[in-house]
C-alpha cells in the first residue's frame, strides 16, 4: 500500500477546515475534485475516515488516528523547510537523500540537522521502497541513503552502520499490563506487524516461534512511524527500535512490556564518493 501524500494533504485540509466546501475554497480546487481525492485515499487505506450525516462530515476514530499522523508529517516537513531555508545563500550542490519506510521521520530530520552542511548545499529527501533505493542509486538519482539493511550497488559507494539499537516490545496505556506473562500475553492483544520482511518482523517471528505462540489478531502497516502511532493509540502491541521511541517512553506514551530485547535494529548510511568528500562518514554517528 503506497500513500499519495497529496491525497493525505487534502484529507488533512478537510479535517482542519471541518468541511469539503471550506477546504476546497482554501485549496482553490473544486469540491468534486476534493471529494474524489478523499475517496481514493479511503479506498487505499481500506478505511472510512469520516462519518457522513446528511451533507455534513464528522471525523471518526480512524480519521483521528490518520489526522494525528498527518499532523506529524506536515509539521516536520515545515520544520525541515524552515531549517533548510535559514540564511538564504546561492546553492551550487544538490544532495539527494533516499530513506526507507523503516527509518523514522524524526530520525531523518535529526540526521539532516546533524550533517552541518555548507549552505552551498540544497537537500532533497524522498521516502522510497527497497527496490527504488537500489534502482535510484544505480542510475545516479540519489547520493545518499538511510536504510535498515545493507545492500550492494553497481556504483562505488561507502557504507556504514550509523545506528544499532535494541528492538523492544512496547504498548500504550491500554495494553501495558501485558508485561505479565510475556511473551504469552501477546496472544491477548492485536500485534502491529509489517507487511514485508525486515529486522523487526524477524525479531517478532523469533519471539513467537520459539515459544509456539499463536497471534490471534494483528494489524499490518508498511512504515515505522505508523506502527508507533498505532501503538500509542492503543491499537495493539508493537516491536520498535528503542532509539526511535525513547522520548515516547520517557513521556509515558509507551511502556516496554519486557526487559528482554527482541533483537537488534541497524541503520545503514550509504553515500557516493563525490558527496562523501564533503561529508565524512564519521559525522553520521548517532547514539545507540
Amino acid at each position: 500500500m503506497n500513500i499519495n501524500y497529496n491525497q493525505l494533504f487534502h484529507f488533512y485540509a478537510i479535517a482542519k477546515e471541518g468541511s469539503i466546501k471550506k477546504a476546497a475554497e482554501k485549496l482553490h480546487i473544486t469540491q468534486p475534485t476534493l471529494s474524489s481525492q478523499l475517496k481514493v485515499l479511503e479506498d487505499t487505506l481500506g478505511l472510512k475516515l469520516f462519518d457522513r450525516k446528511g451533507k455534513r462530515l464528522f471525523i471518526n476514530d480512524n480519521g483521528k488516528i490518520i489526522l494525528e499522523y498527518a499532523n506529524r508529517i506536515f509539521r516536520i516537513s515545515e520544520e525541515m523547510l524552515r531549517f533548510l531555508n535559514q540564511g538564504h545563500h546561492p546553492t551550487t550542490r544538490l544532495l539527494k537523500i533516499g530513506i526507507t519506510p523503516m527509518i523514522s521521520t524524526d530520525m531523518a530530520t535529526d540526521f539532516v540537522k546533524n550533517l552541518k552542511l555548507s549552505k552551498q548545499f540544497t537537500i532533497s529527501i524522498e521516502r522510497l521502497s527497497y527496490n527504488e533505493i537500489k534502482e535510484k542509486f544505480k542510475h545516479g538519482e540519489i547520493d545518499l541513503a538511510l536504510t535498515d539493511y545493507a545492500f550492494k550497488t553497481e556504483r562505488n559507494v561507502s557504507q556504514k552502520v550509523i545506528l544499532s539499537t535494541p528492538i523492544v516490545p512496547v504498548a500504550g496505556i491500554l495494553y501495558n499490563h501485558l508485561d505479565e506473562n510475556y511473551p504469552f500475553s501477546l496472544e491477548k492483544a492485536p500485534v502491529i506487524q509489517f507487511n514485508y520482511e525486515n529486522a523487526i518482523s524477524k525479531a517478532l517471528n523469533n519471539v513467537i516461534g520459539n515459544k509456539l505462540i499463536k497471534l490471534e489478531h494483528s494489524l499490518e502497516v508498511n512504515d515505522v512511524d505508523m506502527a508507533k502511532l498505532l501503538v500509542e493509540k492503543n491499537q495493539g502491541i508493537g516491536f520498535l527500535p528503542l532509539a526511535f521511541i525513547e522520548k515516547d517512553i520517557e513521556a509515558g506514551y509507551l511502556t516496554p512490556i519486557s526487559k528482554d530485547n527482541a533483537g537488534q535494529f541497524e541503520v545503514y548510511c550509504t553515500i557516493t564518493p563525490d558527496k562523501a568528500k564533503f561529508i565524512p562518514l564519521e559525522s553520521y554517528k548517532f547514539k545507540s
